[in-house]
């Protein structure tokens, strides 16, 4: 009976119900010319409202406007495809008062509080990415350095443990292959010990790593862990650690204050990369996992 009536407006104000569904401008006229001519026929505000939707409901545009705040998050959106999502909100038809009413009916469309809040989420995560990948930048190219001195000097900067800063708590998960030795402490305790740069350059330069991937943040049962982040990492032919590992850092405020050897099982690192490879800007391969 609607589409009867549809078809029976005036040429100048029938809207064409199959338009260029990926043609935004042409469903946003269309939008309108269809919610006058609703006006025009009677429907109430709800009633014009539903149809509204189902008819917008073809359109990618529409869908994407409509991105939930959970969808952004777990698909790592980024704020800037994000606002042009929102850009595309159809105001050529819609007002504030039709997303209202949508909402009331318990349809699934986003009004300006839930876009404030979405960005706001992906913004802190982004923030939170970038924290973590200025410290794996940093960290993992000092410990690349193949001058000890060198690395040293770039690591002090980084270290954000004792009185004058410049040293670090120390951890290895990894077994016994000498790590002692080029720290020069007798035994290493689980719960580890507080080494300088110095120390610290001379450790890694005795294990010869050759490549870095860039870092993930640590997860445990589904959930991040604060300030913790992991990259793989691993070592020549000649290293006294067969292949390599993970290594996990804890960091505030730009410096690190806690740096352990870990195996790439640890926590659900694993799970995580092989099911999300890709946090932000880094993307860890699953070849890495096969090569540790």
């Amino acid at each position: 009976e609607l589409e009867r009536l549809v078809q029976q407006a005036e040429d100048g104000v029938r809207p064409n119900l199959q338009p260029d569904w990926g043609n935004y401008r042409e469903v946003e006229q269309q939008c309108r010319k269809f919610k006058v001519l609703l006006k025009d026929l009677g429907f109430n505000s709800f009633d014009r409202n539903a149809l509204l939707y189902y008819f917008l409901d073809k359109s990618p545009d529409w869908k994407s406007y409509n991105t939930t705040g959970q969808r952004a998050l777990a698909e790592s959106l980024r704020a800037t495809q994000l606002q042009q999502f929102r850009a595309r909100n159809f105001a050529g038809c819609l007002v504030a008062a039709d997303y209202e009413a949508m909402k009331r009916m318990g349809l699934a469309v986003n009004g300006e509080q839930d876009w404030s809040t979405t960005l706001q989420q992906v913004q802190e995560k982004e923030a939170y990415f970038g924290a973590i990948q200025s410290i794996e930048r940093q960290l993992a190219a000092a410990l690349r350095n193949a001058n000890v001195g060198e690395m040293e000097r770039q690591l002090y900067p980084l270290l954000a443990m004792g009185q004058s800063q410049g040293s670090v708590l120390m951890q290895n998960h990894l077994g016994n292959f000498g790590l002692e030795q080029s720290l020069g402490v007798a035994v290493l305790p689980g719960e580890g010990v507080a080494v300088t740069a110095q120390q610290l350059a001379q450790a890694f330069s005795a294990l010869k790593v050759t490549e870095f991937s860039c870092a993930h943040p640590a997860f445990e049962q589904g959930r991040p862990v604060k300030n913790v982040a992991i990259m793989l990492f691993a070592t020549g032919p000649d290293s006294p650690l067969a292949k390599g590992g993970a290594l996990e850092f804890q960091f505030d405020g730009g410096k690190v204050s806690r740096l352990s050897l870990q195996s790439p099982m640890l926590r659900d690192f694993r799970q995580n990369v092989l099911e999300h490879p890709e946090f932000g800007d880094c993307h860890i391969d699953g070849g890495w996992l096969q090569r540790l």
